[in-house]
């Protein structure tokens, strides 16, 4: 009943401001692991780059055998072993339906995500007010889901995914530990709360669901769209997945799922060595079990579910299983190999309507899609004309290939045909925050030189 008559006060909580979340710094132990395995960072920088030929793999070996430990002391509860559990086939249709023209550049397959036109671009210069204007003139949120058991290392490594990425990290469990510890005025749901975080079950979809909305919308007006959402702890059940859908498909899309696995054992540690410094009321063993608990009988069918939509026929995302038991630079290389596989659809989006731009001779377009300094008291006109010459078509782009300089710096090569001659272009783009990805860099070369 507390539940029912809190639901209705929701959208007048989400009226309220709040400040926008900051990643916490990670332990010195775990940065200076980070430093001395520098040479590591960027797992497809000196050659191993995504090319033509690349296909989208695992960064490590799948555990088919995940929580194993935990199923012994919960093997009186029935899970639902069918493809997809408790999922309803409309459900299943909408989570794997793609929401993004595929296409194809020099051989590379990618997601075409909306890159605003340059009228769209002056008018998101008067709407940075309006959440509601700016959400019709952006993209959708893309959603990375963050998942794995308590203390598998979700927070730590998405703390690292937004250092280096184009990435904002929102944890459900933070959202809602924060909504609970407001005092003036006290959260509505404050009661509910309290409940929840110390008896380990879990908060009702529609209060998780609206905090992480209003969460991805200021960030949104603070940083732009053309940004992806780290979202840790969720879904935690087959209900937070069927309000994922009710609540949010028509404004985030699914665009991949993260899971770190860990034994059990090393769980319990993590996270009783942890409650000794977090002042959590749900860090002591007594909460650790339930949560382990609820993990093993309404999380990991999700994850199994999961895993099986991702299989069918057009789903255009992927699980990737991350083991969360390695050395913590290992862990890391592999949290990269995935946002890698992820980034290269915004960069390929932005490079292709660089190049519709040039073949149309649209001048304010090109501008936008290119590093501010390149128009230092110049002519965009000129600017263009210098770097790209006259306005010709596109012709055949040929053995496309990705190279991830940072997470938040790639490089684009490619072959075409300009006016009868074989040319090698490269562009170098760069994240440029509220910007979005920018050409800093472009050269092109006869192929005969190379």
């Amino acid at each position: 009943m507390r539940i029912a008559r809190a639901i209705p006060m929701l959208a007048s909580m989400f009226v309220a401001s709040s400040r926008a979340w900051v990643s916490k710094n990670l332990p010195l132990r775990s940065r200076q692991a980070i430093q001395r395995s520098s040479n590591h960072i960027f797992a497809y920088r000196g050659g191993a780059a995504l090319t033509s030929d690349s296909r989208h793999q695992p960064a490590t070996p799948s555990s088919s055998a995940l929580y194993a430990s935990i199923s012994s002391s919960t093997s009186s509860i029935h899970v639902n072993n069918e493809a997809f559990g408790v999922l309803e086939p409309e459900i299943v249709a909408l989570l794997s339906r793609p929401q993004f023209p595929v296409k194809e550049f020099g051989g590379i397959l990618y997601q075409e995500t909306k890159v605003p036109s340059s009228r769209q671009e002056k008018q998101l210069a008067t709407a940075q007010d309006d959440s509601a204007a700016l959400a019709s003139k952006t993209n959708i949120f893309k959603v990375i889901f963050i998942l794995g058991g308590p203390g598998a290392g979700k927070g730590t490594q998405s703390a690292l995914m937004s250092e280096h990425f184009p990435v904002v990290h929102f944890s459900v469990g933070d959202l809602l530990r924060r909504e609970q510890a407001k005092t003036d005025p006290p959260s509505v749901y404050k009661e509910i709360l309290d409940d929840a975080l110390v008896h380990g079950s879990i908060v009702p979809v529609q209060v998780s669901l609206g905090l992480l909305q209003q969460a991805m919308q200021e960030k949104a007006l603070e940083l732009g769209n053309d940004i992806l959402f780290l979202v840790d702890g969720f879904p935690r059940n087959f209900d937070n997945l069927k309000g994922w859908i009710t609540v949010m498909q028509d404004v985030a899309v699914l665009w991949s799922v993260l899971v770190y696995t860990c034994p059990l054992n090393v769980l319990e540690q993590r996270i009783l060595k942890r409650g000794k410094d977090s002042g959590r009321a749900d860090d002591n063993l007594s909460s650790v079990k339930k949560r382990f608990n609820t993990f093993a009988t309404e999380t990991t069918p999700v994850i199994n579910s999961l895993k099986q939509i991702s299989k069918t026929k057009d789903c255009p995302w992927t699980v990737v299983d991350i083991c969360g038991d390695c050395p913590l630079a290992d862990v890391w290389v592999a949290s990269q190999q995935a946002l890698n596989q992820l980034i290269k659809h915004d960069v390929l989006t932005a490079n292709a309507a660089l190049l519709d731009a040039v073949q149309s001779g649209d001048v304010a377009r090109y501008q936008a899609l290119c590093d501010d300094q390149w128009f230092d008291l110049k002519s965009p006109v000129n600017v263009m004309r210098e770097q790209e010459g006259e306005p010709v078509a596109i012709g055949s782009i040929v053995k496309a290939q990705l190279d991830v300089i940072s997470g938040k710096q790639v490089a684009v090569g490619y072959e075409r045909v300009i006016q009868g001659v074989r040319m090698r272009e490269k562009r170098i783009w760069s994240h440029q925050g509220i910007k979005g990805w920018r050409n800093i860099h472009f050269s092109r070369t006869p192929f005969a030189e190379q």
